[in-house]
């Protein structure tokens, strides 16, 4: 019986760290030490290494992204911005992380998500593979089911998958724009 005891301990202790060992992704914040509006992609660098792709979306928006695909981490910033100060950072598969409010990326769903903020707020683009809910300082995207056409959206369906992709900005200036 001791050794089933000390077993099933030890399954506590492992389940806590697990639970632990995932990154808290802080809405209109960032993560660690990498916060929106204040950390620069010359930090970025010195912490993660020249290993990422450098996307300039010139022709859609005046942003650039600095992919670190390997770590499921890419960090924006406006392309006229001479400091290259971050302006939102994305979060996807490899990365291991969780909101402040819970939801997990890769197993919380997008259900979960209304669970947390009340309500879902759907916008895609002609050109996203992905269905996104915008709230304040944080965005959630969830595959787009391709074989439906892309409008109307789908909720009932769309609503049930998971999130792939978390994303971390400051928006709040724009949505309370855009209740009005």
């Amino acid at each position: 019986i001791s050794l089933i005891f000390h077993c099933c301990q030890s399954l506590k202790i492992n389940q806590k760290d697990i639970v632990q060992s995932k990154t808290l992704i802080i809405e209109n914040r960032g993560f660690e030490n990498f916060v929106i509006d204040s950390t620069t992609i010359k930090d970025v660098i010195k912490k993660y290494g020249k290993n990422y792709e450098e996307i300039e979306y010139g022709k859609y928006s005046y942003n650039t992204e600095i992919k670190y695909r390997q770590l499921g981490l890419s960090f924006w910033f406006e392309t006229s911005d001479s400091s290259k100060t971050i302006s939102a950072i994305d979060f996807y598969f490899p990365f291991e992380g969780i909101t402040s409010r819970g939801i997990e990326l890769n197993k919380s769903k997008m259900s979960d998500v209304k669970l947390a903020h009340d309500t879902l707020d759907w916008y895609t683009t002609n050109t996203s593979p992905y269905w996104f809910s915008e709230h304040v300082g944080i965005e959630y995207a969830v595959e787009r089911d391709t074989i439906l056409p892309r409008y109307p959206l789908d909720e009932k369906l769309h609503t049930t998958k998971k999130i792939i992709k978390i994303g971390v900005l400051n928006n709040k200036e724009e949505l309370e724009e855009n209740e009005y």
